[in-house]
């Protein structure tokens, strides 16, 4: 498994919201993770960034990067 792929099933398996099965869902799933907004877009339609999802975001981003 590639470092992408696994990557993506660790952050999968800590952020049940990231699981979808197309790979556009996915990339703007990962952006709004990115801004600390998933659970905003996909939940709450809230408005305040979560610092939490945007340090899953950093980990993801250490994962698939090495």
């Amino acid at each position: 498994m590639n470092a992408k792929r696994a990557a993506r099933a660790w952050l999968e398996s800590v952020e049940p919201l990231m699981k979808c099965g197309h790979i556009f869902e996915f990339k703007y799933r990962l952006q709004w993770l990115s801004e600390g907004m998933l659970k905003n877009h996909m939940q709450t339609q809230g408005h305040t960034p979560c610092p939490q999802e945007q340090d899953l975001y950093r980990q993801y981003k250490e994962r698939s990067d090495g």
